[in-house]
């Protein structure tokens, strides 16, 4: 269990043999706004290959007010959750982006990549990896012009089987990482 939920009672969503490139993801949350997305298993059914390496569970891209909470991601080939764009492409950035309380695991890259984001929040996830490759929640802006602000993380569970990052920075405007920050008062 986690918190009062139970694991592995979701609906499912299972992708078996996926084809790989960067444009298969689970979901594609592509220009929209004020969505939650909820409640779901999304096992991807491949672990990560170069054929393979770019698929999510969820992709964000040039959205706003998204929350995606209480669910599971994993067997991806890539990964869990990614907030970002296509560099060099000109992008309209995601903003306001809320990441709470999913289990993700066994996923072949990172739990969750903020790559092209203003105001994301990630909390209350518990976060599992067995393959090391990439952070847990590896902050990654590449090109212009993606960057990554605002970013404020607290109150996540971090396990991993092989020595690895927990939270990888790079290239990024502003980060808090202090748990007083956190609109939760309790994250109990």
């Amino acid at each position: 269990t986690k918190g009062n939920q139970v694991l592995g009672t979701k609906p499912r969503i299972k992708i078996d043999n996926p084809p790989g490139g960067d444009l298969y993801h689970m979901f594609f949350i592509n220009n929209v706004s004020n969505i939650v997305f909820s409640g779901l298993d999304l096992d991807g059914s491949k672990p990560g290959n170069s054929a393979a390496d770019w698929p999510s569970g969820i992709f964000v891209r040039q959205s706003s007010n998204i929350i995606i909470e209480n669910n599971v991601i994993h067997n991806q080939a890539a990964d869990g959750i990614e907030v970002g764009g296509m560099a060099p492409m000109p992008e309209t950035f995601n903003s306001n982006v809320t990441i709470r309380d999913n289990y993700i695991h066994d996923i072949s890259r990172g739990a969750i990549i903020p790559q092209n984001v203003h105001g994301l929040f990630v909390y209350l996830n518990i976060l599992y990896k067995t393959i090391s490759y990439q952070g847990m929640i590896d902050a990654e802006p590449w090109g212009e012009p993606q960057e990554v602000i605002n970013m404020d993380i607290a109150y996540n569970d971090f396990t991993y089987a092989v020595a690895e990052h927990g939270i990888l920075l790079s290239s990024f405007a502003s980060w808090t990482g202090d748990p007083n920050t956190s609109p939760y008062d309790d994250p109990g």
